[in-house]
């Protein structure tokens, strides 16, 4: 049976919930109705599209407060939601709350601001023990994150002065007038490795040196081109044949002239 197709029988009843932002757990009035032992559903609620969805709760005794899990949709199986949620397998009854939430605390696993709140209402020592857990267990997931980041951050300099190398080599190239760049794919990144520019090593060139191509020239160089030989003052460039686009390689030839007179230029400044 799904969750849609329960006969419910709501009553007003306080719960503890979270604000809408998700940045506090407070308490509310809400219509809950249960379901199974001490499982408890809200009243269905309605998206843009008329898909119907439950808040579903805990709620251990009638003394205590009803403690908000998650939202499911309509269509969950009841038989599946029992079976497959671990807050549910974990909650059984108040002690098995209790349990929980005490091993959470020794292993300082995150505990939710709802589980805390609720704790407040059986055993305050022990709610005051899970928020200390869970500052502890911010900062330790901090400290790896902050770590991840900064491991991060050296991998992305350290592929940049490798990129760097690369341009420096082909520059080299120019210069000397012997040699090959080939029109490999180049990255350089920003201070992360998923902030990241990608293209052909002699566009690159191209971009530095301010030498304008047209969008025709550009998509040649970025499709077609492979490499460029020099051998003295004989320079070469090799090109993939496409029949569907032909040309390219003379505009590329001026491009190439002015981009050679560039680096030498930059090089007797320097």
């Amino acid at each position: 049976m799904k969750l849609s197709e329960l006969v419910k029988n709501y009553s007003t009843q306080r719960v503890i919930m979270y604000n809408k932002d998700q940045t506090k757990a407070l308490y509310k009035n809400r219509k809950i109705s249960q379901i199974d032992g001490c499982i408890w559903i809200g009243e269905p609620i309605y998206d843009n599209y008329g898909n119907e969805s439950f808040d579903v709760f805990f709620k251990f005794c009638s003394a205590k407060p009803a403690m908000w899990i998650n939202a499911y949709s309509g269509r969950c199986e009841v038989s599946a939601l029992l079976e497959s949620v671990d807050e549910v397998k974990n909650a059984t009854s108040l002690i098995s709350f209790v349990d929980t939430m005490t091993q959470k605390i020794s292993e300082k696993k995150h505990i939710r601001m709802t589980e805390i709140l609720m704790l407040k209402n059986i055993n305050e020592k022990l709610a005051e023990d899970a928020a200390k857990a869970e500052e502890e267990f911010k900062a330790e997931h901090q400290r790896k994150h902050d770590e991840k980041m900064a491991q991060d951050a050296q991998e992305a300099a350290q592929r940049n002065e490798e990129s760097k190398r690369e341009v420096e080599a082909a520059k080299a190239v120019i210069l000397s007038g012997t040699g090959e760049i080939r029109n490999e794919v180049i990255i350089f990144y920003g201070e992360h490795t998923w902030e990241r520019e990608t293209c052909k090593m002699v566009e690159y060139l191209m971009r530095e040196y301010g030498v304008e191509l047209s969008p025709a020239t550009k998509g040649w160089i970025r499709d077609r081109l492979t490499s460029i030989d020099f051998d003295g003052n004989r320079v070469t460039w090799h090109f993939l044949s496409n029949a569907k686009r032909k040309g390219g390689s003379g505009a590329f030839g001026d491009a190439l002239t002015k981009l050679v007179m560039k680096v030498k230029e930059d090089a007797k400044c320097a």
